[in-house]
């Protein structure tokens, strides 16, 4: 953008003296300067709305060029049109200009999937916030025309499928909520997220019980809800690897007698998602860390299923990270002992765990035993079957008990990817305490055999738990 402005000032005026005289000529000619841009990326805008000399030219521009502006939206990079919808989102400014001139014709006129709309319609108001107290007349009536805009494109039928989620909690949260229960209909049969606005329903009130057959009849669009946090997936060359997950799925359905519509969303990362299936939790998402672990522990929670499966993304290979577990509770009051105490058990057998934090722990709600792939039965899963590279023995926790469940950051102790997590303080911490314990068992085992000269010397320390 600079090298595009510098060339233009040069060609027309010669080299300006001053800064001041770079900045005036660059107001009084800034359409003609926009209209020169070859490519609307992020970096060209960013440099224009962030400078005061030059924002109020560029926005009084945008507004006279809303066309344009789609247009070139629409020839962006997928990288560049999610970069610049963040941009608008965080600049009060851009965003009025957008919802100010035809947001409806505007929005339907956009093409690109990853320019993202919700950021900007939701931005510069708290979620919570209603229309009414606290709010001076200029933000009033900027929510009465955010919400008029989401309920006109709801009517005329024209919210693009990924919208449909969000701009139904923005209608909930501004309370809307009859009118998303009058177009319940339509937002459950065009939503890409079909669980997840079911739940938003049934959560703000609305009678879901004659939706569920929607969701039943369509059991491909619950699928792409799963598999949505593998973003670039190309359903088509991964087909087989899709199906295999699908007939898993739909095998855990059937073990509890329960439907498509019954599926729960509990959760999501920045690569995975969460679903509860009656008392089962299905996790699909790219996979991260590693796949295999030393070998087992009391402390892990033992997996129903646990598989890669290669899939094509963005044209490129990866894995796909699918696994069926129990369904765990939670303790909001975890202590830094507790936390401790698991990380312990872990370490005593051999191994480290790099990602050792509370929301990574489990309450057991039954004893920590592992089922038949069938999901019936008392029978173990093969070792080699969810990761574990060896099949050693464990003991099975109660109900009640706390467990790792989440697995991809399991190492050995000597594994040298262990290095890239010696600067997290927990680790350290950890690792400090443990040595501790360990010198403590080591001074006791050695004055006992002092005591007792019939005993031999252990070198590994025993599990003080035991």
């Amino acid at each position: 953008m600079m090298t595009i402005i510098l060339d233009d000032v040069h060609e027309k005026k010669g080299l300006l003296h001053t800064i001041q005289d770079t900045s005036n000529y660059i107001k009084s000619n800034i359409q003609l300067l926009f209209s020169k841009l070859t490519d609307f990326d992020f970096s060209q805008l960013l440099l224009l709305s962030s400078n005061p000399d030059y924002q109020d030219a560029l926005i009084a521009t945008l507004k006279d060029n809303i066309a344009y502006l789609a247009g070139r939206i629409n020839s962006c990079t997928p990288d560049n049109a999610s970069s610049l919808s963040d941009l608008i989102s965080n600049n009060p400014s851009l965003a009025d200009i957008i919802l100010a001139n035809d947001f409806e014709e505007f929005y339907t006129s956009i093409n690109v999937k990853e320019f993202g709309f919700e950021g900007i319609m939701s931005a510069h108001f708290q979620k919570t916030e209603p229309i009414g107290s606290n709010m001076d007349p200029e933000q009033k009536q900027k929510l009465s025309d955010r919400i008029e805009a989401i309920k006109n494109l709801v009517t005329e039928k024209k919210v693009k499928p990924d919208d449909i989620l969000w701009m139904t909690q923005f209608l909930a949260e501004h309370g809307e909520v009859s009118f998303a229960d009058e177009n319940s209909n339509y937002l459950i049969k065009e939503t890409s997220q079909p669980i997840s606005t079911l739940q938003l329903l049934k959560e703000n009130g609305v009678e879901t019980s004659g939706l569920k057959s929607i969701i039943d009849n369509n059991p491909s669009a619950v699928i792409k809800e799963m598999f949505s946090k593998v973003q670039g997936l190309d359903f088509e060359k991964s087909k087989n690897s899709v199906e295999i997950v699908s007939m898993m799925i739909n095998e855990v359905l059937k073990s509890k007698n329960l439907h498509y519509s019954d599926i729960e969303h509990i959760g999501q990362g920045g690569y995975s998602q969460a679903f509860k299936i009656g008392d089962k939790v299905v996790k699909v998402g790219l996979h991260q860390g590693q796949y295999n672990i030393p070998r087992n522990s009391k402390r892990f929670l033992q997996p129903i299923a646990r598989y890669n499966f290669d899939i094509v993304r963005n044209d490129s290979q990866s894995k796909l990270a699918f696994e069926v577990n129990e369904l765990c509770g939670t303790r909001e009051d975890i202590s830094k002992d507790d936390l401790y105490r698991v990380y312990r058990d872990i370490r005593m057998k051999g191994m480290i765990w790099t990602d050792c934090k509370s929301s990574n722990i489990g309450v057991l709600k039954k004893p920590n035993i592992v089922h038949h792939p069938s999901f019936k039965g008392e029978k173990r899963a093969h070792h080699s079957s969810v990761g574990f590279s060896e099949g050693n023995e464990v003991d099975i926790l109660p109900a009640g008990e706390l467990v790792v469940i989440d697995l991809d950051y399991i190492f050995d102790e000597n594994d040298p990817a262990v290095a890239n997590y010696k600067q997290n303080p927990t680790i350290n911490e950890f690792e400090r305490r443990y040595r501790e314990d360990v010198a403590k068992i080591r001074a006791a085992i050695r004055a006992k055999s002092m005591e007792d000269p019939t005993k031999k010397h252990k070198d590994k320390p025993e599990d003080p738990d035991r």
